[in-house]
């Protein structure tokens, strides 16, 4: 699904295994360590990642929804 995306919609969708979420947990001072064997996706400066040993399809299409209804809110607050 995330390649499908990207290369579909030009959505950028970032998958990272568990240890990889740990170095972008640090490196962006997120705060997630106490929560880090929990979290399937999450949108971050506008980018979707969706952590692959954790997240479903249905993760991908929750964090999806994130950035169109925060478009929506910014184009058209009345419709939102």
């Amino acid at each position: 699904m995330i390649d499908y995306f990207n290369q579909s919609f030009g959505i950028k969708v970032t998958g990272l295994t568990r240890t990889e979420l740990e170095m972008f947990n640090a490196e962006n001072n997120l705060g997630m360590e106490h929560k880090l064997d929990t979290i399937n996706a999450f949108v971050h400066n506008g980018q979707i990642y969706i952590v692959t040993s954790n997240a479903s399809v249905e993760n991908l299409f929750h964090e999806l929804s994130h950035i169109f209804f925060g478009v929506l809110k910014a184009s058209d607050p009345e419709a939102y």
